[in-house]
């Protein structure tokens, strides 16, 4: 199947909006008889304003018999998936982050982090379908992310750390900066980390080590 469409949007429960809009974008998939797999090759969407989207990836468990006879559906499907998202302002972080995906993470970004731009993120996830109620489940999320100019409020009551820029691990739970550079009004971040763990219910835990320069008397 190979696929290219113009400006809509796609209706998707798996986003609070429940759609997603897009200037244009193309798909490609094919079915691979032998492994019973649906494969992913390329979904390429152009979301506005610079943003792109691209996912890869494979679903198991369609045997030829289904897909040459519409037979019954299994309970369920199992695959995994590739995620590239690049250009996205902090703003939309919310609105493009699925239902079901670390949502622990979700809420945390959400909460802290401002202005600035998501310069890329790669994600690998698993991915269990419920073909008859249409329903997709997540899990085993691993995420990387590239960022700039962001303002992180990383402890509640203290001031912010603003033009921060660097990488981003997500893990399950654990979500781990490696800060090249920013600011806490006029001390500078000359690199480290933060550390935020048991994100989501219950007591999350923050560990910072980084390294700053300025006069301590103006804090």
């Amino acid at each position: 199947l190979d696929l290219s469409f113009g400006e809509g949007r796609i209706r998707t429960d798996l986003l609070a909006s429940g759609s997603l809009p897009v200037a244009r974008g193309e798909l490609h998939a094919d079915y691979a008889a032998q492994t019973a797999q649906l494969r992913l090759e390329k979904l390429a969407l152009d979301l506005h304003g610079g943003t792109t989207l691209g996912i890869e990836g494979q679903l198991g468990g369609l045997s030829p018999q289904l897909v040459s006879t519409g037979g019954p559906l299994p309970s369920s499907l199992h695959g995994a998936l590739a995620v590239t998202l690049a250009h996205v302002p902090t703003t939309r972080i919310a609105a493009l982050w699925p239902r079901g995906v670390s949502p622990g993470g979700r809420k945390w970004a959400v909460a802290n982090l401002s202005d600035g731009m998501l310069d890329e993120m790669t994600a690998q996830l698993g991915v269990t379908v419920d073909p008859q109620a249409m329903t997709a489940d997540f899990s085993d999320a691993h995420a990387v992310m590239l960022y700039h100019d962001m303002t992180v409020d990383y402890f509640t009551g203290l001031p912010p750390a603003k033009k921060v820029g660097g990488t981003a691990t997500l893990t399950g739970r654990r979500l781990d900066f490696a800060i090249a550079g920013g600011a806490v009004k006029s001390l500078k971040a000359t690199g480290g980390t933060v550390s935020i763990t048991n994100i989501g219910p219950g007591t999350e835990t923050l560990t910072v080590d980084v390294g700053v320069s300025g006069a301590l008397q103006d804090e």
